[in-house]
């Protein structure tokens, strides 16, 4: 990473440091979060009640198969944004409103899926477009969701809906999305385009014509279990909790590699390269639409520099074309096809739009994959390894990209001894620090925002597994398996996770083997480090604390759910929050 210099504010005073901010003060003082969850079990009527809302469904809709019905919906408004609408007959998307479906595709898991209709009773007329969008995070609940606490839309368009009739029903094709996504809890946005001066409204839950989900399946004799959804209440004083014991001894954990994700074919313009001349031309002269398929090999050479800021950046391999939401353009390979970053950037997506890489590998380089001023953009089942500096960044105002199903391993790594001994070296890294905002986001806060860290193994990084910087909000880091992160002997990277930003969820992540804490928690700016949220994670086999919070920041949760394996510190430094 670029070197940084930063003030960690302490109860002692300002201790001034080189490179990351980390945990400088002892753990010896006392945090109090005055935060919860509280969990309850919804009624067994309301069980009944779906249950019967399913065969009601059923005869609306008039169509045979699996039809899964609606589980929560409700619509949040931006000019009333402590307001509820959970108990409304209608949801309403204008450029003030956004609605929220949620379903669960638990029986679908394993079924030979052929089709998948979302169905909306629509109750006004309506000749605009209006997006539906994937909502990464699902454990919102209709009665507590209002446009404050409303979870982040991701920046994945999954459909479109146009040419509405009032009292119909409008039939939506999300195969695709379901199929990828059979087995699971699955939210989405319906939110209004920018161009839209036209409100769209269709039925909830609470009225006759809820919205379903129907599945046409090779199978269709299949019996729609009942639902028993838990509600979310907001947290008290009265249900802070003191952290639970710490479990011995430690498990073994395993590192398990993603898979690579199948390639894609066809496109507007299907080109194959196999030489790093042919990757250079494809780049340069990229299209929407276009999917890039590298044959294995080993692909070396060096691209123009550019201007980032105030700093010349030089790369591999750039690209500088952007797709569309419904053309992305596609970069992938196996894992034998081979980016070699030789010393400068590996690839750079420089202010690259909807770009989608798949499956290759990246190594070899002072920076793995960079993102400049690069929105709305997936990286799948992508290798990054053998890493001076950063594996992946997200950097220069670069939002609402998702890094999945990805392997990030061996950064810090020096060059001439292959040696994880340089201090740096973080897997993946959001944002920048506050002392490099004068060099490259003309001293503007770098708002990358809304970044999805999902599914990914990091490992043996010489930083952090992932630093997520000041400035940054609204991200996820989902089900990630962390191992071995730190270099004994530094103090620059000593957790898998850092948090200097605001509004993150992270949870369902698991780890083994940090130098000392396994999540941190500090504020590096004043107003940054707030608001954080760690659910379900499980922590193995660290030297200090599983968690631990830095005492100037507030508002952020530890949830009593974590589960925390052989700390030598214990589980946090703070109460954890029921």
């Amino acid at each position: 990473m670029e070197k940084e210099i930063k003030s960690d504010t302490t109860a002692q005073g300002t201790k001034t440091q080189h490179h990351i901010t980390k945990r400088k003060t002892p753990h010896k003082y006392s945090f109090f979060l005055v935060i919860a969850i509280t969990l309850l079990v919804t009624t067994t009527g309301t069980a009944v009640w779906l249950a019967r809302q399913t065969t009601e469904l059923s005869s609306k809709a008039n169509t045979t198969g699996i039809t899964i019905p609606v589980l929560e919906d409700t619509h949040v408004s931006q000019s009333s944004t402590d307001k509820n609408y959970g108990d409304k007959n209608e949801n309403k998307i204008d450029e003030d409103k956004i609605t929220y479906l949620k379903f669960n595709l638990a029986q679908l898991a394993n079924k030979p899926l052929t089709k998948a209709t979302l169905r909306l009773y629509i109750t006004n007329d309506s000749k605009d477009t209006q997006t539906i969008k994937e909502v990464v995070a699902s454990n919102w609940t209709e009665l507590a969701i209002n446009a404050t606490n409303k979870p982040a839309v991701g920046p994945r368009t999954i459909a479109s809906i146009s040419d509405t009739k009032k009292n119909t029903w409008k039939d939506i094709d999300i195969t695709n999305y379901v199929a990828e996504n059979a087995g699971k809890v699955i939210s989405f946005a319906i939110d209004a385009t920018p161009e839209n001066n036209n409100n769209l409204y269709i039925s909830s839950k609470e009225s006759s014509n809820a919205p379903v989900i129907v599945i046409e399946t090779a199978n269709t004799a299949v019996t729609i279990p009942s639902v028993s959804p838990t509600a979310f209440t907001q947290p008290t004083a009265a249900a802070t909790a003191t952290q639970p014991p710490v479990q011995q001894p430690s498990p073994t954990t395993t590192v398990v590699i993603p898979t690579t994700p199948p390639l894609s074919s066809g496109g507007a313009r299907t080109i194959t390269v196999a030489t790093a001349a042919q990757l250079t031309a494809a780049l340069a002269d990229a299209k929407p639409g276009d999917v890039i398929t590298m044959a294995d090999g080993t692909y070396k050479t060096k691209s123009a520099s550019v201007v980032i800021g105030k700093q010349n950046v030089s790369a591999a391999f750039r690209l500088s074309q952007s797709g569309t939401s419904a053309l992305p353009i596609i970069l992938q390979g196996t894992r034998k096809a081979l980016i070699d970053g030789d010393n400068d950037y590996g690839l750079h997506l420089f202010n690259a739009n909807y770009i989608q890489l798949k499956g290759f590998t990246v190594f070899n380089a002072k920076k793995g994959i960079m993102l400049d001023g690069s929105n709305h953009n997936i990286l799948d089942g992508v290798e990054v390894r053998n890493i001076r500096d950063e594996g992946v960044h997200f950097r220069s105002f670069s939002s609402d990209n998702v890094i999945r199903n990805s392997y990030v391993h061996h950064t810090g790594e020096d060059k001439r001894t292959g040696a994880l001994d340089n201090g740096y070296g973080e897997g993946i890294y959001v944002g920048s620090a506050n002392s490099n905002w004068a060099t490259y986001t003309g001293g503007k806060i770098d708002e990358s925002n809304r970044n999805y860290i999902l599914g990914n193994t990091v490992s043996y990084t010489a930083g952090e597994g992932i630093d997520i910087k000041e400035g940054t909000k609204d991200g996820i880091i989902r089900g990630n398996t962390f191992d071995n992160a730190g270099i004994a002997g530094t103090n620059f990277a000593d957790s898998w996770v850092d948090i200097k930003g605001n509004n993150w969820l992270i949870t369902e992540n698991k780890g083994s083997n940090a130098l000392l804490d396994g999540y941190q928690i500090h504020g590096v700016y004043p107003g940054w480090g707030n608001k954080n949220t760690f659910t379900y994670n499980t922590i193995s086999n660290v030297k200090g604390n599983g968690f631990w919070v830095q005492n100037n920041v507030t508002g952020n949760i530890i949830s009593c759910n974590n589960t925390v394996t052989s700390a030598t510190k214990g589980f946090a430094n703070v109460p954890c929050s029921k």
